[in-house]
C-alpha cells in the first residue's frame, strides 16, 4: 500500500501541484486544473492506469482539427506550461522507475530507487538525474502498528515534513506540516547521517485537526498556523465534508482564510445516480469576490465507465458561460488511451496514451 501511495505521489508531480491537506478539496492556490485542457480533474473520479500490470505509459498531447467532415490530429503541443506530454516506466512491483517530461525547453529525465523494509513497507525513495546526481528523496517513519508517522520529501532545495498522529482506531486525528526553502541535499543528508534528523529552522509550519463521524469518515479538518514546537495560532484552512447513507461525498466545503492572503472558499456538491454512480459535480470558487462556476455532467456507458464530461464555466467577471467537453476512450484493459477536448464545440486538443503491458 505505501509503494501505491509513493507512485500516486510521483504521478502529482507530473500532473498536480502536490498538497498537504488529508482532504480532498485543495488549496486555491493549487487549482491548476482551472485550464481545463489538463488530462485530469480530482473531481471527476477518473482512474488513470488502474486495471492491468503496466510496464509503461506514453503520453502526448496534440492540435486536433476537424478536416474533410472528420477530427485529425495536428501538430503535436509543447507549450512551457504543457504537463500532458510525459514517459512513465514501472517495474514489475508496479513501482516508478523512469519518468520523462517533454516540453518546448526539452526532455526532462529521472530515474527512482527504492528501499523497501523486510515487511515490505517503503521506507526510502530517491530520484537521479541522467548524470547519476540525486536530486530528490523521500524518507518514511511508521510505528508499530505500521502505520505511517513522518515524512520527509527534498526536492528543488526544498525540505518538506509531515508528521501524523492516530487515534486508537488507527484515524489520523492530528498531523503537521513543516516546509524549509534553500536547504542543499548536501547538508540534508549531512544533518541526517550526522544527526540522525533533519536540523534547520523552517518558515512554514501548519498543524492540522482532523474529526470523523460514527462511520469513519473525515467529517472536518482544520489547519492552523503553528510553529516549531506545533503550537497552534490562527485558522488558515477549514474543510467540511457531508455524505449521503451509502457513504458518498455530497458536498464539500474549504474555506481558506490566512491573514497574509484573500479569504478564498471551493464549494463541491456532488450528484450520483441510483446505482451510487456519480453524474453530475457542481464547483463554485470565490476568491475575494470573484466567482467562478463549474458545472459539469458526467455520461457514461452501460458499464459505468465514463465516455464524455460535458462542463459549463462562467465567473463572475465575464458571465457568458464557455463550453468545454470531453469525450474518452478506452483500452482493452478499460484504461483511458485518448481524451478528445472539445471548446464550445470546436475541437481543440488530443491526448493519446500508449499503455504497454507486463
Amino acid at each position: 500500500m505505501k509503494t501505491q501511495f509513493k507512485i500516486l505521489f510521483i504521478l502529482s508531480q507530473l500532473i498536480f501541484v502536490f498538497n498537504h491537506s488529508q482532504s480532498q478539496l485543495p488549496a486555491y492556490g493549487d487549482l491548476g486544473f482551472l485550464n481545463t485542457y489538463k488530462e485530469n480533474k480530482f473531481y471527476w473520479g477518473i482512474s488513470f492506469n488502474t486495471f492491468g500490470k503496466i510496464k509503461s505509459v506514453k503520453q502526448t498531447k496534440y492540435k486536433l482539427k476537424f478536416k474533410s467532415g472528420k477530427l485529425q490530429k495536428g501538430k503535436k503541443t509543447g507549450s512551457f506550461d504543457n504537463d500532458s506530454n510525459f514517459y512513465i516506466q514501472y517495474d514489475e512491483q508496479g513501482r516508478i522507475i523512469e519518468t520523462e517530461r517533454y516540453s518546448e525547453l526539452g526532455k526532462t529525465k529521472m530515474s527512482y530507487e527504492y528501499l523497501i523494509d523486510k515487511i515490505g513497507n517503503l521506507i526510502e525513495v530517491k530520484g537521479y538525474k541522467p548524470n547519476g546526481s540525486c536530486v530528490y528523496m523521500e524518507k518514511y517513519t511508521y510505528n508499530n502498528n505500521q502505520k505511517l508517522i513522518q515524512e520527509e520529501i527534498f526536492q528543488l532545495n526544498t525540505y518538506k515534513k509531515y508528521t501524523y498522529d492516530y487515534d486508537k482506531n488507527n484515524r489520523i486525528i492530528e498531523s503537521f506540516y513543516s516546509e524549509l526553502h534553500g536547504y542543499p541535499l548536501v547538508s540534508f543528508l549531512a544533518d541526517v547521517i550526522v544527526l540522525g534528523e533533519a536540523n534547520r529552522e523552517e518558515d512554514v509550519y501548519l498543524k492540522s485537526i482532523e474529526f470523523y463521524n460514527e462511520n469513519a469518515q473525515l467529517v472536518k479538518e482544520i489547519t492552523y498556523s503553528s510553529n516549531i514546537t506545533e503550537n497552534i495560532g490562527n485558522v488558515v484552512e477549514t474543510y467540511t465534508c457531508d455524505y449521503d447513507s451509502d457513504g458518498n461525498p455530497l458536498k464539500e466545503l474549504k474555506i481558506m482564510d490566512n491573514l497574509s492572503e484573500i479569504k478564498s472558499t471551493i464549494q463541491l456538491n456532488h450528484i450520483y445516480d441510483d446505482k451510487g454512480l456519480k453524474t453530475e459535480t457542481k464547483l463554485r470558487f470565490d476568491f475575494g469576490g470573484i466567482i467562478w462556476n463549474i458545472k459539469s455532467k458526467i455520461n457514461r456507458d452501460r458499464d459505468g465507465i465514463i465516455k464524455e464530461i460535458i462542463e459549463n464555466h462562467n465567473n463572475s467577471i465575464n458571465k457568458k458561460i464557455i463550453r468545454y467537453r470531453e469525450k474518452f476512450e478506452y483500452d482493452n484493459y478499460n484504461n483511458i488511451s485518448k481524451i478528445y477536448f472539445f471548446k464550445n464545440n470546436k475541437p481543440k486538443y488530443i491526448i493519446e496514451r500508449e499503455i504497454k503491458y507486463q
